[in-house]
């Protein structure tokens, strides 16, 4: 089996390194191919090396983590590590695996690896094509036609 490839992209330098040893050290099959500090090269290294992850801080220079998992959709997994609870809901629409708030803790950072490994079994969600919400395929109805059918099962 190929070792999955993980793109981490964190401005701050302790921060990074800390985030590699602590991934390396709970899922060592793993190759870090890249570590960059702003989002312009992580969409460089996203190019350059095709990883099948990216561990990405939301507030970057250049373009923010949210825009950099925009330009990954359909192409790699995102899990996001960040100081910034607010972006979560945006974060989870650009198809995260994980949303990691910091101080990392190894105890969380393994449920995020857990959480990866699981969802390397299958593509990476394209949000450009309208599957995010629905990966399986699920339908939209409008609260009318559920009304509709709501009160039909109850005889009215």
């Amino acid at each position: 089996m190929n070792r999955p490839k993980v793109l981490i992209a964190e401005d701050e330098s302790l921060l990074r390194v800390e985030l590699r040893d602590a991934l390396t050290a709970l899922w060592p099959e793993v190759d870090i191919c890249a570590e960059v500090e702003n989002g312009f090269e992580a969409l460089n290294a996203l190019k350059l090396h095709e990883p099948q992850i990216l561990l990405l801080d939301i507030q970057m220079p250049g373009l923010t983590g949210l825009e950099v998992a925009r330009h990954a959709s359909g192409r790699a997994h995102v899990a996001f590590i960040t100081a910034h609870d607010q972006h979560a809901v945006a974060a989870f629409e650009r198809g995260a695996v994980d949303y990691v708030l910091k101080p990392i803790s190894l105890t969380r950072l393994a449920v995020t690896v857990d959480r990866l490994k699981e969802r390397l079994k299958s593509a990476p969600l394209d949000n450009d094509r309208g599957n995010l919400l629905f990966p399986l395929g699920g339908k939209v109805h409008c609260r009318r036609h559920c009304r509709r059918r709501t009160s039909d099962r109850h005889g009215a």
